[in-house]
């Protein structure tokens, strides 16, 4: 055998296999039960309307995290900013309403970055914090099955609707025309045999829309539940994912905005001024500033007492 026939049968030998594998794929896709082409068919549904509802979202905080991985901005102390907002956009709004200058350049624009990222979570937990409203409002409209199906449901109930006022307008004219007995006159009894043929026709026909407005029913009520079952779950977990990024972005930054703070405060001669004349100790960090705050809570009077002691934790973590 030359060394191209040998190369002839090896190709028919892998042509073989492939055809084998084929037939394997081909026999397992028959294989699939209805159950299982549904699951399948609904998880690309959810696949496709989770990739694009959340694509906003995912973009924007890859762009955020590409920047700060490349700036090399991710280191965080143990503060978790995010629950400390209110305190830290405090010392920012007193720090700078005693020095302006503060908010130009490099510091008034992180915490334009910061306050976005804070509206985009906002938003974001407006829009999706309650699954079922996604699923009815957003997701099932665009899951195209779901809605032909839905609209066929209608037309039977409508159709069931029709047939029944026929046949019940029918029977009307029946009972009117049978009422007369021996007064009825020809016509009267040629339009009385039409009425009973159309009669059994709207009866028969309303039956069949009967059946198929079960028949829909069930269906619609099996594929709601399927795409529930699969969405909600898958949903929530991307959802909350997100959640987390979000957070993780708004942390980083936040503590760059703090940093920067104290940073161009340190070096602002009003706001040194300010910290001497008030007689502040300490350095120049958001743990001095909310030192000072605590220092002057008056606990007789003071109607929050959960303030205070939120703010004693606070300072605590900060140190």
């Amino acid at each position: 055998m030359s060394k191209n026939d040998e190369g002839l049968e090896d190709f028919n030998e892998i042509g073989v296999d492939k055809e084998a594998e084929d037939d394997t794929q081909s026999s397992e896709t028959e294989e699939l039960t209805q159950e299982e082409i549904l699951t399948k068919t609904v998880i690309e549904e959810v696949s496709a309307f989770t990739k694009k509802h959340f694509n906003i979202e995912r973009t924007f905080i890859s762009q955020e995290k590409h920047f700060l991985e490349t700036h090399n901005l991710t280191q965080l102390n143990n503060v978790n900013y995010f629950d400390i907002k209110t305190y830290l956009f405090t010392a920012i709004n007193n720090i700078t309403e005693i020095d302006m200058t503060i908010k130009s350049g490099f510091f008034g624009k992180l915490m334009d970055d910061v306050q976005v990222l804070y509206n985009l979570y906002a938003d974001f937990m407006v829009k999706n914090k309650i699954t079922g409203v996604v699923f009815e409002t957003k997701f099932i409209l665009g899951v195209k099955m779901y809605q032909e199906l839905l609209s066929e449901y209608n037309k039977a109930k409508l159709d069931k609707t029709t047939y029944e006022g026929e046949f019940k307008k029918l029977e009307g004219l029946i009972k009117d025309l049978e009422s007369k007995g021996d007064n009825i006159t020809d016509d009267e009894r040629k339009a009385l045999g039409l009425y009973r043929r159309k009669n059994a026709d709207a009866v028969y026909h309303y039956a069949q829309a009967k059946e198929e407005v079960s028949r829909l029913f069930e269906e619609e009520k099996i594929l709601k539940n399927k795409l529930q079952e699969i969405f909600i779950p898958e949903f929530e977990l991307l959802r909350e994912l997100m959640v987390t990024q979000i957070k993780e972005v708004i942390n980083i930054k936040s503590f760059y905005l703090d940093k920067a703070l104290w940073y161009y405060a340190s070096d602002s001669n009003s706001i040194i001024k300010f910290f001497h004349d008030s007689d502040i100790k300490g350095d120049y960090s958001l743990k001095t500033f909310l030192s000072y705050g605590l220092k002057n809570v008056d606990l007789d009077k003071t109607l929050n007492r959960n303030y205070y002691d939120k703010l004693k934790a606070i300072i605590k973590i900060l140190d």
